[in-house]
């Protein structure tokens, strides 16, 4: 996960993150992020199952 979050915060000084009145209305930004976060929790869930049996 280190390797992810350098690249995010790489990516973050680039273009900075705006307040959601400012984001233009096809912006899918905010949809991609909650997207990868219930990826990123399934992937724990499995991780977690697979680990107990």
């Amino acid at each position: 996960m280190s390797e992810e979050r350098e690249a995010w915060l790489a990516a973050v000084r680039i273009d900075p993150l705006l307040p959601a009145r400012l984001l233009p209305g096809n912006y899918l930004g905010q949809k991609a992020w909650r997207t990868r976060l219930q990826a990123m929790a399934e992937s724990a869930r499995r991780v977690v199952a697979t680990a107990s049996k």
